[in-house]
C-alpha cells in the first residue's frame, strides 16, 4: 500500500493517478483491514483512501451523507481502465479447386453412412504459395441421422517450388449444394517440413467448401488465416 488520504479534505492532487489501483473504505467499514490485507499481500501498490464517520455502505446513500458523495466522485475521477476491444479478420490464404473421383460407399455403419471421396488432383493458389492437389488423398465422409455430414479429408499440397504440405481439413456440412440454406466450414490443419512455409503451423484456419462450377467434379475451397 502506498499510504493513506482521508477524506473527504484530501487534496486532490495527491488522489492516484487515473487508472491506478487505489481504494476507499469507510472508518467504521469492518471490511476495511480485510481488502487493504489482501492488496498488501498480493503486491499490489494502490493508494487507500479513508472517509472518517461513515459505516459500511453509506455510498449507496450519497445524496444524504456528503462524505460518501466524495467517495463516489472518486470514482469518476479514478474510472477502471476498459480493456482493449478483441477483433477477428480473416485473412484469404489460399484457393483449391480439387478434383475427386466417384465415390466408395462403406455403408451405414454405428456411427452413420461412411463414404470415401477419393481426391486425384487439382491446383491451389494464394498471395503467398501455389501449386499442386497431389493424388492420394480421400475424404473420409459419414453422413449422420441428422442430415449433417462430417468431413473429414487428408491429402497433399507440392508448391511450385517443391514443398510439400501435408493438410487435414475437418469440418460439418448440412443442405444441398447450391441451395440457401447450404452450410460447409471446415478447420484446415497443416503440416510442412520446409521452413519457409512453417507460417501454416503457427495460426489457426477456417475453410469454405463447395462444388466446382466449371463442370470438373470435385470442390472449391477456400482457406483463411483468423488473424
Amino acid at each position: 500500500m502506498s499510504g493513506t488520504l482521508r477524506g473527504p479534505g484530501a487534496d486532490v492532487a495527491a488522489r492516484p493517478a487515473a487508472g491506478l489501483p487505489w481504494g476507499g473504505t469507510a472508518e467504521h467499514d469492518p471490511l476495511a483491514a480485510q481488502g487493504a490485507e489482501r492488496l498488501r499481500r498480493a503486491g499490489v501498490e494502490a493508494t487507500h483512501i479513508c472517509y472518517p464517520g461513515l459505516i459500511h455502505g453509506s455510498s449507496s446513500t450519497p445524496d444524504l451523507l456528503t462524505a460518501s458523495r466524495t467517495d463516489v466522485d472518486e470514482v469518476s475521477l479514478h474510472p477502471r481502465p476498459r480493456s482493449a476491444e478483441m477483433s477477428i479478420e480473416l485473412k484469404l490464404v489460399m484457393e483449391l479447386l480439387v478434383e475427386i473421383a466417384p465415390t466408395l460407399e462403406v455403408g451405414q455403419t454405428p456411427h452413420g453412412f461412411r463414404r470415401v471421396i477419393p481426391i486425384v488432383g487439382g491446383t491451389f493458389e494464394g498471395p503467398r504459395l501455389r501449386g499442386l492437389v497431389l493424388e492420394g488423398g480421400a475424404d473420409w465422409n459419414l453422413r449422420r441421422s441428422d442430415g449433417v455430414a462430417e468431413i473429414w479429408a487428408r491429402y497433399t499440397l507440392q508448391t511450385d517450388d517443391g514443398a510439400l504440405i501435408s493438410v487435414v481439413n475437418a469440418g460439418l456440412a448440412r443442405g444441398e449444394h447450391g441451395a440457401p440454406d447450404r452450410y460447409a466450414r471446415t478447420v484446415p490443419s497443416f503440416e510442412v517440413g520446409d521452413e519457409r512455409y512453417r507460417w501454416l503451423e503457427r495460426s489457426v484456419f477456417v475453410g469454405t467448401l463447395e462444388r466446382r462450377s466449371d463442370g470438373v467434379p470435385g470442390v472449391r475451397l477456400q482457406f483463411f488465416e483468423v488473424a
